[in-house]
């Protein structure tokens, strides 16, 4: 469910924002009575926009996908971890979320100041160091058929429109009830956990609002556009998708 139906209660609140050829009304999910409504409407797993309502076209968040085509989830998390310190190495902070399906989200709260294509570039720049280091195990190729069993790094969702699941957001896999995605606490996700009941283990440490820049991260293209990036307020926006996600996991399962 993309678009809000004339149905929904006025109760509910919601962002109208440009779309081709028009605009779009989305249902914004901030309150534990309108994920229990939304749950009511079969809305099982959440998304989440990487920008917010009030600036549609400025991410605060930077998300890198790492989807695996075949082998185990050990190499997935390797991937992950090896993505993480690049970031470091440009000046950001980030943390992994277990998507609750079979990859790993590494995740940056970002200052809102570049827009979708700076900060595209940037991801983009940086997997393509990392496709090139590691071409054995790791993939740009969209293409399912031309991955072969290659762990696709996918830095697409950091596009205006774009979207990705939330975090504590529930999922229907069969034979499971549902999994929820989990927060790794500092970076890593545990050596032990499967793709489908990594356990919360603490939330993203050490979020500060500090420039970034300091270090230069390898490659010319991401070091160039890292300088134009901030980071600032990412424990606020981190907890704020934790309380909202809390919310529905609390109040909506029940109604699953």
């Amino acid at each position: 469910m993309k678009a809000v139906p004339g149905y929904f209660p006025d109760w509910v609140d919601r962002a109208t924002v440009p779309k081709r050829g028009g605009t779009v009304t989305h249902a914004l999910a901030g309150e534990a009575a309108t994920l229990v409504y939304l749950a009511g409407q079969n809305v099982v797993t959440p998304h989440l926009w990487l920008s917010r309502a009030d600036e549609p076209r400025r991410p605060d968040r930077l998300i890198m996908d790492f989807d695996p085509s075949g082998g185990g989830f050990a190499d997935v998390r390797t991937a992950a971890r090896k993505a993480g310190e690049r970031l470091r190495d440009a000046g950001l902070v980030p943390y992994a979320m277990a998507t609750g399906s079979r990859g790993i989200h590494v995740v940056c709260p970002l200052r809102r100041g570049p827009g979708f294509g700076d900060v595209h570039r940037f991801a983009r720049a940086l997997a393509e160091e990392m496709v090139r280091d590691d071409p054995r195990r790791l993939t740009l190729e969209w293409r399912k058929a031309d991955r072969g069993t290659k762990i696709y790094v996918d830095v697409n969702r950091n596009a205006y429109a774009q979207h990705a699941v939330a975090p504590y957001g529930v999922r229907a896999k069969p034979g499971t009830g549902g999994r929820a995605p989990a927060l790794g606490g500092a970076f890593g996700v545990e050596a032990q956990a499967g793709p489908l009941d990594v356990e919360e283990r603490g939330r993203p440490g050490g979020v500060r609002g500090r420039s970034v820049g300091g270090r230069e991260s390898t490659g010319q293209g991401a070091a160039t556009v890292s300088r134009e990036l901030r980071l600032g307020g990412g424990l606020a926006v981190v907890v704020v998708v934790v309380v909202v996600g809390g919310a529905w996991l609390e109040q909506a399962t029940s109604c699953l």
